[in-house]
């Protein structure tokens, strides 16, 4: 891992047996779910631009690189980290570990956007969003 970043955290989640397909390993939806926790956590820790009316933050892309099976039993770690700043969005990284295999098994990124729901288009980043990551 050897990654550090001010702006980033970690989350550990259980591995439910539920998660497992047919094939007896997790499905590869449950990725997305577990980047989804970090994700939340990560926008709460660092105050993403709270809503505001009827403004907030929207995922754009997702993208899921699968390395290794994982199952039931086993604990993961998700990292996540801002990788890029945008002027209304921001880009994030993130690598899942199994405690089980002592490795990462997959990789990702998201694009989350913030929104002026009520104009449908995006909007800039809030200067309290960016003291928060020290880039102001």
């Amino acid at each position: 891992m050897g990654r550090t970043n001010r702006a980033e955290i970690e989350v550990e989640i259980q591995v439910a047996w539920g998660e497992m397909d047919a094939y007896q390993h997790v499905n590869n939806a449950v990725f997305l779910r577990w980047f989804e926790t970090a994700r939340i956590s990560w926008l709460d820790r660092f105050k993403f631009p709270e809503k505001e009316g009827k403004t907030g933050p929207v995922l754009r892309a997702a993208s899921v690189e699968y390395l290794l099976p994982v199952a039931f039993p086993d604990m993961v770690t998700v990292r996540v980290w801002l990788k890029k700043l945008g002027n209304t969005s921001v880009t994030l990284a993130y690598e899942v570990s199994s405690a089980q295999r002592n490795s990462v098994i997959a990789k990702g990124n998201t694009v989350v956007v913030y929104v002026d729901h009520e104009k449908g288009k995006s909007r800039a980043l809030t200067k309290r969003f960016l003291k928060q990551l020290g880039e102001t």
